[in-house]
């Protein structure tokens, strides 16, 4: 994540610092080198951890201490020790979860994110009417290769506004999205009970919320009003929430009863 891209570019940052003495400090260098250039994908933090110590095991190299002299290896000393507290700054802000306060707070946070990932392989988005998942999904298509699976409740299984809007919806994609991203871009309508909304962006996040009833209301159900719980999927956390996601997930996406939304038209 951003997280990561920022100590990528400090690990860069100090390789080219040390490559001015390439010929003392060489092992150093494409240390820090690969370290920095395994970041722009998902890094295990404990492999990039022990990466990190593995650079301050270096410094200690005779050879170094030999053929520097002493105002040089003070300098060096002092830079990278200031690169590697912002390393250790960076991995003391790392935040495996994070709970926003209802789907407003949600899309600015989960916006940022996706803006910011170095790369996305696939995405999966649950949503009712997708008019508030358009934004996400527009995102992912256009700052990646990735692909799209956006599953939205069938327009026959809800009540006159609901309906309304997703058929608004499902009309714009189809008019606007489709044609420009074509496969890439996947959208399939479930007429099973409503339970779970949220996104899956692989190989970064999970962001989930819920579903409930909202009898007498024209509305019928409401989720947009409720808290979302994002977590990392190299996380515990994430990783069992990101499983929970695509068991419920698929399940609608493979349901019989299920349709691919270029078959449905206005009701």
């Amino acid at each position: 994540m951003a997280n990561q891209r920022s100590v990528g570019q400090v690990l860069y940052r100090t390789a080219r610092f040390t490559m001015a003495n390439a010929d003392t400090v060489m092992p150093l260098a494409v240390s820090l080198g690969l370290t920095a250039l395994s970041l722009t994908g998902t890094v295990n933090t404990n492999k990039l951890i022990a990466g990190t110590l593995a650079v301050l095991a270096l410094l200690s190299l005779s050879a170094v201490r030999d053929r520097l002299q002493r105002d040089e290896i003070m300098g060096a000393t002092r830079q990278l020790r200031s690169e590697l507290s912002t390393v250790s700054k960076i991995f003391g802000s790392r935040q495996d979860v994070h709970i926003s306060k209802d789907q407003t707070a949600d899309t600015d946070y989960l916006v940022t994110l996706i803006r910011e990932l170095p790369s996305i392989s696939e995405a999966k988005f649950l949503a009712l009417s997708g008019r508030d998942t358009r934004t996400f999904v527009e995102e992912v298509l256009e700052r990646s290769n990735g692909t799209v699976k956006l599953l939205m409740k069938h327009p026959e299984t809800v009540g006159e506004v609901q309906q309304r809007w997703i058929l608004a919806e499902l009309d714009r994609m189809q008019r606007y999205l489709i044609p420009k991203y074509g496969e890439r871009l996947q959208i399939r309508c479930y007429r099973q009970p409503y339970s779970l909304r949220g996104r899956k962006i692989d190989p970064h996040l999970v962001d989930v919320g819920w579903y409930t009833p909202l009898p007498g209301d024209k509305l019928e159900l409401v989720g947009h009003i409720y808290p979302m719980v994002l977590a990392r999927l190299d996380s515990d956390e994430g990783v069992a929430l990101g499983k929970m996601f695509d068991d419920v997930f698929d399940r609608l996406w493979a349901a019989p009863d299920s349709e691919d939304a270029s078959s449905i038209s206005g009701i």
